[in-house]
């Protein structure tokens, strides 16, 4: 459970060692579940929740020696990540 508190958060958990901490900054990175997360967030405006956005992607392979020998990624783009290539 994040709360907001007068140094930043209080994050509250639990499981075997419930607690809590004090934090200044929270990220939020639940991938597809961030709006919910977001909005289920005590005190946290409505508003800054940016809208949910599916993107489809196309995976290909290559057979042969890889053209590139680093991660190569593009600059950003409005509304998506353009063509990239990964090393696996």
């Amino acid at each position: 459970r994040l709360t907001p508190s007068s140094a930043g958060w209080e994050v509250r958990f639990g499981g075997a060692e419930a607690g809590e901490i004090a934090v200044d900054a929270v990220v939020n990175s639940a991938g597809l579940g961030a709006q919910r997360l977001a909005r289920a967030t005590e005190g946290y405006p409505v508003e800054r929740v940016p809208k949910l956005v599916f993107a489809k992607g196309n995976y290909f392979g290559c057979l042969g020696k890889p053209a590139f020998s680093r991660l190569i990624y593009p600059a950003p783009v409005e509304g998506g990540l353009g063509t990239h290539l990964t090393l696996d």
